[in-house]
């Protein structure tokens, strides 16, 4: 026995209120006028309405009509639904309709002893367009049939079929009730009905009324419900991929196109700083000098103390090129102090280089042109003329040296010419690059005072982080640009599988089984377009020979962002999909 009790409709006006209805096995015929809620009952019946508001009992069982996952395998189970406009897929012929129905219920399925119980003569390769309305409405049954329910469902099952194939219809359905000693369950306007049906309710005056009572309490043997299998994922993929081909293709072109043009887009940016950054590190002298004492970072300062650096804290710095000690040492000439600032390589002054002296001299002085009127025969030599310099070539007078806080009278000597005997200010270092410089001041900021004034580090880094930042923009730009394509496609893929979903989740299949369905479709598009964006990086690397972590990372996240939108619009729309509502209009 079936019962459905506290029945309430209402469209405009009440339709039933409070109202019950009691089914038995064999034909059940559901009357009244047109727009009585005829329907809305039978989508209360086959547990398929959005309401939840009422009560469900079979054979004095109560299902829990808010338990999607209890609900979806009894409908799994027991119900077949037939709708007015037939429930069939359309992309699919006679025997793939068949076929998905068998793996949707995994029941064993014979065809053609199917065809032969709805009486079904068709070719089972024919596409469904070429089947008459009678087939198809057979066909239909039989696709309901093929999971074995006790309880089958038709709603207008004759509306579009002439006078005979209506008498065929109709005597289908009786031989299938006594057959098979389900509960059949027929709304329909049609006047032959009332002769093939065991039992007639009338809605009426807000109720259900039984107004011709056959009672057969011969016990319905119910099924169990199994879970889905792989091979009906893996088929009915196939199939929607095979028939919605263009929806597929734009899906993933937009998932694949997205990712190559951030991938392309970053990667230009990561070649134009990487050229700019050899650019600025061909120019900077990737140097720092360091001291414990803050007066020692100017040699200049008249207060230097002799310091002692523990050099196992430089040795093992990575990135670094030579480091040598930096006394502090200075000449009177004609009455002024110059300070003579070591060096190890011209390097740090050979682009500020306006005149040469001696070609062959290495190893030499440099100074600034404005010292020429107190050089003699191209010498320095100090007041006490102890020692005597000779000059290699002259310096720019703009030209400014990092070891001074203020730029006063100076030259440049090799470190090795240096006075050793004088007081130790502190180490200079030199790096391969200015990223090595960046993390040794890093690392000795703690324990050491820095000067670091001896390249604009800073536009560097302001550089890089524009790059960054670039890349970032660009990305989150044509990330947003594809979010929106994907959100029109995605809005017009809901609405072509709106009904779709609605018939499988009037067979059963649960919302997180749905989920499961379109995951699966989309991670396959996603792992596809995966090995397109690995080849392309390949091709790129051997190309450029350098593709950054960060490219690599930015090309897969924004597939992984695009996957992630994609599922959770998809299972928004699911939850939101109620079939009552997708069948009613």
């Amino acid at each position: 026995m079936l019962k459905l009790e506290n029945i309430n409709i209402s469209f405009k006006n009440p339709i039933l209120k409070n109202a019950s209805i009691i089914l038995y096995p064999g034909v059940s015929l559901i009357v009244g006028k047109s727009g009585i809620g005829k329907t809305t009952l039978l989508y209360h019946i086959a547990l398929i309405s959005s309401k939840k508001d009422y009560n469900y009992f079979l054979d004095n069982y109560k299902i829990n009509l808010n338990n999607d996952k209890e609900l979806s395998l009894f409908k799994r189970a027991q119900i077949g639904y037939v709708l007015q406009e037939s429930n069939l897929f359309e992309q699919y012929t006679v025997r793939e309709n068949l076929n998905h129905s068998a793996l949707l219920t995994q029941k064993n399925k014979n065809i053609d002893e199917l065809m032969s119980l709805v009486n079904l003569d068709v070719d089972p390769d024919q596409p469904l367009d070429s089947l008459s309305g009678g087939e198809r409405q057979r066909l239909a049954i039989a696709c309901a049939l093929i999971k074995k329910p006790k309880i089958l469902i038709l709603d207008e099952p004759t509306s579009a079929l002439d006078i005979e194939n209506e008498r065929n219809i109709f005597e289908l359905i009786q031989n299938i009730a006594q057959k098979l000693n389900i509960y059949v369950i027929v709304a329909s306007h049609s006047p032959l009905a009332k002769y093939y049906a065991n039992n007639i309710y009338e809605i009426k005056d807000h109720k259900i009324k039984h107004v011709k009572k056959q009672i057969n309490n011969k016990q319905v043997q119910l099924n169990k419900s199994n879970s889905l299998s792989k091979n009906f994922y893996n088929n009915y993929i196939q199939h929607f991929q095979k028939y919605y081909r263009q929806l597929t293709i734009t899906l993933k072109s937009i998932f694949i196109i997205t990712t190559l043009c951030v991938l392309v887009c970053c990667q230009l940016t990561d070649i134009n700083m990487h050229e700019n950054i050899n650019a600025i590190n061909a120019l900077s002298n990737n140097q720092i000098f360091i001291s414990h004492y803050q007066d020692n970072l100017y040699l200049d300062n008249k207060n230097i103390t002799n310091d002692n650096i523990n050099l196992n804290d430089i040795k093992n710095l990575s990135g670094l090129k030579a480091y040598y000690p930096v006394y502090k040492d200075s000449i009177y000439i004609n009455g002024q102090e110059y300070y003579i600032i070591p060096y190890v390589n011209e390097k740090i002054f050979k682009n500020d280089i306006i005149q040469t002296v001696d070609l062959t001299m290495t190893k030499g002085i440099y100074t600034k042109l404005n010292t020429y009127s107190h050089i003699k025969q191209n010498n320095l030599i100090d007041d006490t003329k102890t020692r005597t310099f000779n000059i290699s070539a002259f310096i720019d007078n703009n030209h400014e040296c990092g070891f001074l806080k203020n730029q006063t009278n100076y030259f440049y000597a090799y470190y090795q010419n240096i006075n050793s005997s004088n007081a130790l200010a502190g180490y200079t270092l030199l790096f391969n690059d200015v990223k090595s410089l960046n993390n040794a001041i890093n690392d000795l900021s703690d324990n050491y005072q820095i000067n670091n004034e001896f390249q604009n580090t800073e536009y560097l880094t302001q550089l890089i982080n524009s790059s960054i930042d670039t890349k970032i923009t660009i990305s989150v730009l044509i990330s947003s640009i594809s979010i929106i394509l994907l959100f029109i496609v995605l809005k017009e893929y809901a609405q072509k599988r709106s009904q779709e979903f609605a018939l499988l989740k009037i067979n059963g299949i649960t919302n997180s089984e749905l989920f499961t369905l379109v995951f699966l479709e989309q991670l396959k598009i996603f792992i596809k377009n995966l090995i397109i964006i690995i080849i392309f990086i390949s091709t790129i690397y051997l190309i450029n020979k350098s593709v950054s972590l960060s490219i690599i990372i930015i090309s897969i996240s924004s597939q992984i962002i695009l996957l992630l939108f994609s599922l959770l619009y998809s299972s928004i729309k699911i939850i939101k999909l109620s079939p009552d509502k997708v069948l009613r209009f």
